[in-house]
């Protein structure tokens, strides 16, 4: 899909326009062969590295080539299991340019107009793009750790899909920090100025926007650490419950043990002590009582019970 739209100073609404031309911001999802190269024919932009950001696989980066300045993001998408998908914006003299693999939907903040923005201020537009993208990590990530805080006070009571959340999550998790960790050092880029000329404006809203990114990376860093412990505790409280189970089968194992030796030995076809006398019985039966007994305290002593 290949859209333009275009709004500059004293536009109310954002028109999408028909054509692609400079001053507009140029939208690609999911786009056609032809599509890449219209672009890249109109903006000397290097279809090569947009191929790049249509990997599903693509890390993101900061490159600076002659034509324009190229940042590779990751966006966050709330399929399960959350993970993240490529996303490139193209700084050129006379566009911005986004392409992405899929439909992102924060995009649509943009074209609602939930965002106001103008296309010729491509370098506020760019600020404003990867904002809102964090916005969409702080919001998968304070979800995410809801569900955590919620497992971590009950421990004793997590079932084993809990633990396949866990492990989920933990997955999803790190894919945000791996692509937040390289978002920062995109964004430490840009407040140099070297590359990406800003204002003082932009200058404001880009240390805002690496305050989040930087507050989001500890927050993943410490949800990656309360879910390992989480689990340590889980697997200490499991390992424990098994013991106790394994002490209980086998301390009940020898109480069955006890009669069935007395009544098996006085069960042979020989001839045994008593075995005349009209008490044998109760002698035997006080035998096997007597040991089940002294069986049953010293266990209580060790606790097995």
């Amino acid at each position: 899909m290949l859209k333009a739209y275009k709004r500059v100073q004293g536009d109310v609404n954002l028109q999408e326009m028909e054509d692609i031309r400079h001053g507009e911001w140029i939208r690609l999802e999911e786009p056609t062969a032809e599509e890449i190269q219209k672009v890249a024919h109109a903006f000397n932009v290097d279809e090569s590295l947009i191929h790049d950001a249509l990997d599903p696989y693509e890390a993101p980066r900061f490159e600076v080539e002659e034509h324009g300045v190229y940042i590779f993001l990751r966006y966050p998408f709330s399929k399960e299991p959350a993970g993240t998908r490529p996303f490139l914006i193209v700084l050129t003299k006379e566009a911005l340019i986004t392409i992405s693999l899929g439909t992102p939907s924060f995009l649509e903040r943009f074209v609602s107009g939930s965002v106001h923005f103008n296309t010729n201020e491509r370098a506020k537009l760019l600020i404003q793009i990867i904002s809102v993208i964090t916005a969409r990590y702080t919001n998968a990530m304070t979800n995410i750790t809801r569900l955590v805080n919620r497992r971590k006070h009950r421990v004793d009571e997590m079932s084993e899909q809990d633990i396949v959340d866990f492990s989920t999550n933990e997955g999803s998790v790190n894919s945000f920090l791996d692509a937040l960790v390289p978002q920062a050092n995109v964004l430490a880029k840009i407040m140099t100025g070297k590359t990406v000329v800003i204002t003082d404006e932009e200058r404001e809203l880009t240390e805002d926007v690496v305050l989040s990114t930087t507050q989001l990376i500890e927050l993943g860093r410490s949800l990656l650490k309360t879910m390992e412990n989480t689990r340590e505790a889980y697997s200490a409280i499991s390992t424990q419950r098994l013991n106790r189970v394994i002490r209980m089968l086998t301390a009940l194992t020898v109480l069955v043990t006890i009669p069935n030796v007395v009544t098996g030995f006085y069960g042979m076809n020989v001839l045994l002590p008593g075995a005349d006398s009209p008490i044998a019985a109760f002698v035997i039966l006080f035998t096997i009582i007597a040991g089940v007994s002294a069986t049953v305290f010293l266990f209580g002593q060790k606790k097995w019970f």
